[in-house]
């Protein structure tokens, strides 16, 4: 969204915090009457800001840092305390997603070496990235759709449905038919 990539670091840190502490309903008041960007927002729009906030906070690392003491200078210990300090959204990450360690210029840490390495920096810092496991899930039976709605009147049928032309219904019906076997 681009309002979302308009802000800055700061200023999506202080957004993701009000985001974190406060109620769906509660969050969306202060973003809409409280916070520095209210006169830019519409109520219209906070749907798309939520989806573009939770994205943000699940693809890219937080930055806050953790002290780690490792028994055993080798990657396994360095695993080993990584999910230890994980919390609840981290272990739900973990079991959708693949952690790996990693230097703070990005170079994976894949052996005992790498963690020897990065340990004999003048700041040796790590910290967790997440990539998706490449498993494939297979959904059964489900009926999926996209249109790109911008308002809906009801009663008025297709007429309402601005964005959605001629030329997709098309493209849906032989989707659904020949590729879901649906009968319309």
């Amino acid at each position: 969204m681009k309002w979302w990539k308009e802000r800055n670091e700061k200023e999506k840190k202080e957004i993701i915090n009000q985001f974190k502490q406060l109620k769906h309903n509660d969050f969306e008041k202060w973003l809409l009457n409280d916070s520095k960007w209210k006169d830019n927002l519409k109520q219209e729009n906070l749907s798309a800001i939520r989806g573009a906030i939770e994205a943000y906070i699940i693809y890219f690392p937080s930055e806050e840092k953790i002290s780690i003491y490792l028994k055993e200078l080798t990657l396994n210990e360095l695993f080993r305390q990584c999910c230890y300090y994980l919390d609840e959204k981290g272990f739900t990450k973990l079991s959708k997603m693949k952690m790996d360690v990693v230097d703070m210029n990005d170079n994976m840490i894949e052996s005992d070496e790498d963690v020897m390495r990065v340990l004999k920096l003048k700041d040796p810092t790590f910290k967790l990235t997440w990539t998706h496991s490449g498993e494939k899930k297979i959904i059964r039976n489900a009926l999926v759709m996209m249109i790109a709605i911008s308002e809906y009147n009801e009663g008025l049928e297709w007429e309402s449905l601005k964005n959605v032309k001629d030329k997709d219904i098309t493209n849906f019906k032989k989707l659904f038919e020949e590729e879901l076997k649906y009968d319309f």
